[in-house]
């Protein structure tokens, strides 16, 4: 029975449930305990799970849509026989007074609520009083839902998710309970389908405590990372490694940017580049020589210097406008020179196996467009002929494969790195409808694709959160300055356009956008040989 569930701690992994649309492949579900006694645990889900409506016209619970859905669907599709065997049933309080939250101590009259009668239940949502007993404040209540519940159209409004709770509003029958952002709300309409589900229930606890240690190592043991020359363990977490280096952090030192200025010479101009690189960029449509890059070393530390006399603007076809970059917004002005040092790229591992892992970059490391062009048809770039939005064909794709693996890598990373069969087929995109699909590509280094980012290694938006570095805001990253999070592509097609791609927004969603946007951001990943044993880690 101990391997019916995994323990960490305050977590339990038991049970799967749906993480995409296609409704194919599941996830275990991550729970949080809330109270143990008696050799039982009351558990609730982490993240929402699903959204659906709580009912068509009542809020009274015992006869509501979804309690029946709960028991029925849900929980004939969460947990198998085995499974449902620990599941206690329950006795769940209906009465008014599990209505009233927990620092209330009034007690309340009954008369014209004596309708609603306790149920008994494998699976119930928390009540009004339980969820301000079990999380004391507005952030212990506030959640996020999976990438299943978000694709079925979880609401967030209010800055946060809502979630339904099972208790009864004193005010209208049609209004229901739930939590949005951390706050109790008392005026949900009971079929409201955008409002999401956490399921609660009473389990058996299969093994002894003394042996939770056993069962945490066992959750706990994700990938096993090797410290080698070219690949380096994070001590504090086996989950990221050091590999490859590229600019990120901006050089505040002024007397170090005095000796980089001296080294760099004589700045570029449009006639003579003195040894300065052009980037090539767009302006209106048309490439001009105005951002250049020099690389320099200092004490065997390698610098790279930025220089720019015309903004970037944020769509390829705009002119060079400050209402038009993200640059001044970021804090970089034209004409002056910005040093920034190179880095070692700290990478997050996404799955290991047969001693190789899939690693993505941790932050967002640079900005480029998907494709400069604006065309609803069919045409002939790359080499091929395709659409605007074809990752086959792509400029992201050479920019992280030529530009970008030339500059992070030397002979000895580059003999580590595999190379990947990219699957850019309907089963990679968001539907089975999407006739921008192209391809497979075989590359060193790739863009995440849609399902990728969504259902196989991100089950949540704040999973997929992520910050540019400096150089990548210097090259006119968009993304949110108050809370510093940023955008970036994916290389799956928007199946609604020829000209758009998905990609995740600063707040964690995807979503789609034109491949003419500068803006967005590039966070690599590929697959790479892991060296050395674990035994070695220290």
């Amino acid at each position: 029975m101990s391997n019916l569930y995994k323990r960490n701690g305050n977590k339990i992994y038991f049970g799967s449930y749906y993480k995409d649309l296609k409704c194919q492949n599941k996830e275990p579900v991550e729970w949080d305990i809330l109270e143990e006694k008696d050799g039982m645990a009351l558990i609730i889900s982490h993240y929402i799970l699903d959204c659906v409506k709580f009912d068509n016209k009542s809020n009274n619970y015992e006869k509501s849509f979804i309690r029946k859905w709960l028991n029925n669907d849900f929980y004939n599709t969460a947990f198998d026989d085995n499974e449902k065997a620990i599941i206690e049933t329950t006795n769940v309080d209906n009465s008014v007074q599990s209505v009233i939250e927990a620092t209330n101590n009034e007690d309340y009259s009954v008369d014209g609520f004596d309708e609603f009668k306790n149920s008994n239940d494998k699976i119930f949502l928390l009540s009004i009083k339980e969820a301000t007993t079990y999380f004391k404040t507005e952030l212990e209540r506030t959640t996020e839902g999976t990438n299943y519940a978000d694709l079925k159209g979880l609401s967030f409004d209010l800055g946060g998710y809502s979630w339904w709770l099972r208790s009864f509003s004193f005010g209208a029958r049609r209004e229901g309970t739930g939590v949005i952002n951390g706050n109790i709300c008392h005026d949900l309409f009971v079929n409201n389908t955008g409002v999401g589900v956490r399921p609660a229930c009473w389990i058996k606890l299969c093994v002894k405590k003394e042996n939770e240690n056993k069962l945490t190592n066992d959750v706990s043991q994700n990938a096993s990372i090797r410290t080698e020359n070219n690949i380096k363990s994070n001590g504090e977490n086996n989950n990221k490694i050091f590999f490859g280096s590229y600019p990120q952090s901006i050089v505040n030192d002024n007397n170090l940017m005095i000796k980089l200025n001296e080294l760099a010479g004589k700045l570029p101009t449009e006639v003579n580049k003195n040894d300065w690189h052009d980037y090539n960029y767009y302006i209106k449509g048309q490439k001009t020589n105005y951002m250049y890059y020099k690389d320099v070393e200092i004490d065997n530390i390698k610098y790279r210097g930025v220089y720019f006399t015309q903004y970037r603007p944020v769509v390829y076809l705009s002119d060079s406008l400050e209402s038009a970059t993200m640059q001044i917004e970021n804090g970089y002005t034209k004409c002056k020179i910005y040093w920034f040092s190179y880095d070692q790229i700290e990478w997050d591992i996404l799955k290991e196996a047969n001693g190789k892992a899939l690693i993505i970059s941790n932050s967002i490391l640079d900005a480029q467009e998907y494709y400069p062009a604006n065309f609803e048809a069919q045409f002939n770039h790359n080499g091929g002929d395709g659409f605007a939005n074809n990752y086959e064909l792509s400029n992201v794709r050479k920019f992280i494969n030529e530009t970008f693996y030339t500059t992070a890598f030397n002979d000895l990373h580059r003999a580590l790195i595999e190379n990947t069969n990219a699957d850019n087929s309907v089963e990679s995109l968001e539907t089975n409808n999407n006739i921008y699909k192209c391809n497979d590509t075989n590359d060193k280094l790739f863009l995440l694709s849609y399902q990728e980012a969504g259902a196989t290694y991100y089950l949540t938006s704040t999973k997929r959160k992520a910050k540019g570095s400096d150089y990548a805001k210097c090259q006119g990253l968009f993304g949110n300055s108050s809370t510093g999070y940023d955008n970036w592509w994916l290389r799956s097609p928007n199946w609604r356009d020829a000209k758009e791609v998905y990609y995740v927004m600063d707040n964690g969603h995807i979503d789609h956008v034109n491949v003419m946007i500068t803006a967005n951001g590039i966070r690599p990943a590929c697959w790479i040989k892991l060296r050395g044993e674990k035994e070695n880690n220290n």
